[in-house]
């Protein structure tokens, strides 16, 4: 399937889940809230997140098994189901119905919106994602918009539990669309992948999923706090039954419509400009902002815009900026992992913020919401500071990757030009490191300098090694108008690793020059070869963007 036809499809299937989760729980919420009060809403929270780190391991297996195609579609058609089956018993058994319903949506909802972004990160590589996944998040915000106008109209129009009606054809749209969806274009041409490892091996071999996984948990714990307070707040002011429903469907709805407005407006350049390290720490560093604005004046606005700004932000910039961080990571790791990240860390984080919630409740209801509230502050500055070392984790996930392909491939064509390579360089490191000197044809002598710049030019240029070494060691700083010269040094072998390790504390200064240098197929080969290893120091969004452009080396050693 071409590319653009691939991006429809998925834009298509987004916008469908997620009208289904906005609309979902507007049901959710307000079914519970009419049956049972609001201090039964964290025992609710946390037998969801039990059901659903039950139900993670079995689906995470399945998935691995399976593979995403076959079994995401399949979990769509019997969420449909399950929805009809809910709507012929909601009006005969309401107090059994709200909690099997709340499991639903909460549970298995969850495992299968991980599930959709798992068919869609093995649709698209590392730089077509980053091109594409925002705009598949903002048909799935738009999709958002029209299930929550649907749900507030047909909750105006019709009783509440006809509600489940429009979410069982929602999902079995969206199963439709999947069971549709084509494999990676490419992929009949592919090796077979291997067998998924368990999940803790998985996790052994790859610390970094640590980190997402640390991400993700603090983030919902702080988002289920902050969820307990609007909740209990909506439910002491609009009552229960259908204008509790219009109202979260109102709410939800109005959400959808801000979240698609920053994911349209301002997740590709905050992406493109400032990392996806920034991008991802907006979320906590939002929630934070507003729980401390919250604590001077806790009154249910204030609630309620809270919950609203981390909405916003984790459905937009949050959401975008996660999702290509797994782009990397092998296929067959992926599904192991993913799922479990997404649904199994997601919903343990939930249980954590309704367990502290329980637990205030049980210790009495004195200064209940403003510790509360100061527990999110707390959970939202822990977020920022995992969110800030996002941008070296990815692209040390994209430098494992490309380790790993380069072992997985046929090398035939290229290795005798890498062990001559490789031989020179290591001859000349130790020839360095016994204080010989490797000597090229000398250069015809330069004119004399007429200041430093051209003197320390003129230096690099001499073809003596000797002359070289000494200039690069006593450089203390690489500026604008040596870093070419330096730079070009790196086909030399004899001075190869002195003129790196001189670029190498530069590296972020000089990411534009380095890429350029990368990037241009009429420089030498040994320089491009070089460049990538001192643009993996530079760390930040700039340096991995010229990673993914030496993607399109013709020789695939670069």
């Amino acid at each position: 399937m071409r590319f653009w036809t691939l991006t429809h499809a998925a834009m298509a299937g987004a916008a469908l889940m997620l009208a289904h989760q906005v609309s979902g729980k507007a049901v959710r919420d307000s079914l519970f809230l009419s049956v049972y009060p609001a201090t039964d809403l964290p025992r609710m929270v946390i037998g969801a997140a039990a059901f659903s780190l039950l139900l993670v391991p079995l689906w995470a297996r399945l998935m691995s098994w399976a593979g995403p195609r076959t079994l995401v579609p399949a979990g769509f058609l019997l969420s449909a189901a399950g929805h009809v089956a809910e709507w012929r018993f909601v009006a005969d058994s309401a107090p059994l119905v709200a909690p099997i319903t709340y499991l639903h949506i909460a549970g298995f909802g969850a495992v299968l919106l991980s599930g959709f972004w798992s068919v869609a990160n093995e649709a698209f590589n590392p730089r077509t994602a980053k091109l594409t996944f925002g705009r598949i998040a903002g048909a799935g915000t738009a999709g958002g918009i029209t299930g929550g106008l649907m749900a507030e109209r047909v909750a105006a129009l019709f009783p509440p539990s006809e509600m489940l009606l429009l979410l069982a054809a929602f999902h079995f749209l969206c199963a439709a669309v999947l069971f549709w969806f084509p494999p990676p274009e490419g992929a009949a041409r592919s090796a077979p992948q291997p067998e998924a490892a368990p999940p803790r091996e998985v996790f052994r071999r790859s610390p970094y999923l640590f980190s997402l996984a640390g991400l993700v948990l603090i983030g919902t714990a702080g988002a289920a706090i902050a969820d307990y307070a609007f909740k209990a707040g909506a439910a002491e002011t609009f009552g229960k039954g259908a204008p509790l429903l219009r109202f979260f469907a109102i709410f939800y709805t109005s959400t959808q419509v801000l979240t698609f407005a920053v994911q349209t407006l301002a997740t590709r350049p905050m992406l493109e400009r400032l990392g996806i390290s920034k991008t991802i720490g907006a979320l906590p560093v939002g929630l934070g902002a507003a729980s401390a604005v919250t604590l001077l004046f806790p009154v249910f606005p204030m609630f309620a815009a809270t919950r609203a700004i981390e909405f916003i932000l984790r459905g937009s910039l949050f959401r975008s900026g996660y999702e290509i961080v797994y782009t990397p990571i092998p296929p067959a790791d992926k599904r192991a992992a993913k799922t479990i990240i997404d649904v199994a860390c997601d919903r343990l984080g939930d249980a954590i913020g309704a367990g502290a919630v329980q637990a205030l409740l049980w210790a009495g209801p004195s200064f209940l919401l403003s510790r509360v509230i100061g527990l999110a502050v707390a959970l939202a500055v822990a977020g920022a500071w995992v969110a800030a070392r996002m941008d070296r984790i990815y692209a040390g996930m994209i430098e494992r990757r490309l380790l790993s392909e380069a072992a997985a491939a046929d090398l035939s064509g290229f290795e005798e030009s890498m062990a001559v390579s490789g031989v020179l360089e290591s001859i000349t490191l130790r020839a360095a490191r016994k204080g010989e000197g490797v000597t090229a044809p000398a250069a015809p002598p330069a004119p004399p300098p007429a200041d430093r710049a051209i003197s320390v030019i003129s230096d690099l240029r001499s073809g003596d090694a000797e002359t070289v070494r000494c200039t690069l060691r006593a450089l203390d700083r690489v500026d604008l108008i040596i870093a070419p010269h330096v730079v070009r040094l790196l086909a030399w072998d004899a001075v190869a690793a002195d003129a790196r390790l001189c670029l190498e504390p530069r590296a972020a200064a000089l990411t534009g020059l380095l890429t350029d240098f990368l990037v241009d197929q009429d420089q030498d080969f040994a320089v491009r070869r070089r460049i990538p290893r001192i643009l993996a120091r530079a760390g930040g969004h700039r340096a991995v963007d010229g990673l993914l452009e030496g993607l399109e080396d013709s020789r695939f050693e670069v």
